[in-house]
C-alpha cells in the first residue's frame, strides 16, 4: 500500500478528507484533480503539516510551548503573544474576539484555570493554551 495526500498548490494546505492509501500510486495520480490541487506521495495529516516546495513542513504555531502558562491573578501580570496574524480568532472565558492589531495580551484578576483558544489563519495551527492564574 502506498500513502498519498491531495494538497492545494496555492497554499500548501492538505485537503481534509483527501488523503489515503492505495495499492498503486499511479491510481491516485490518474484521478482528476483540480487546477489548484496536486498529489503528494505520502499520507499526511493536515492539522500539523502543509506542503512547501514539494516538502512536508510543520505548520507554524503562535505559542511554541506545550506547557501551561502560569500567571499571578493580580490584573497586572500578563501573558503576551506577538506577532499575531490579522484575523486570528481568539476564545477566552467563553467569548470570541478577532485580533487585527498583531498583539494579544492576557491579564487575569481572578485565580483559577483558564483556556485560551487560538484560531489563526492558515498556515498557522489552531492551538489550545491552558493558563493557570494563582492568587498573589
Amino acid at each position: 500500500m502506498h500513502g498519498y495526500s491531495i494538497y492545494r498548490i496555492s497554499t500548501g494546505e492538505i485537503v481534509p478528507g483527501r488523503s489515503g492509501w492505495c495499492s498503486e500510486y499511479r491510481d491516485v495520480v490518474a484521478q482528476p484533480i483540480s487546477e489548484d490541487e496536486a498529489c503528494f506521495d505520502q499520507f499526511l495529516e493536515g492539522r500539523e503539516l502543509y506542503i512547501v516546495g514539494q516538502t512536508a513542513t510543520p505548520r507554524p504555531v503562535l505559542h511554541a510551548s506545550a506547557e501551561a502558562v502560569e500567571l499571578v491573578a493580580d490584573g497586572v501580570d500578563s501573558f503576551a503573544i506577538e506577532p499575531v496574524p490579522p484575523g486570528t480568532r481568539v476564545s477566552f472565558r467563553g467569548e470570541w474576539h478577532v485580533i487585527d492589531d498583531g498583539l494579544l495580551i492576557i491579564t487575569i484578576a481572578v485565580p483559577g484555570p483558564y483556556d485560551l483558544v487560538l484560531e489563526p489563519p492558515f498556515p498557522f495551527q489552531h492551538q489550545n493554551i491552558r493558563i493557570n492564574a494563582h492568587a498573589p
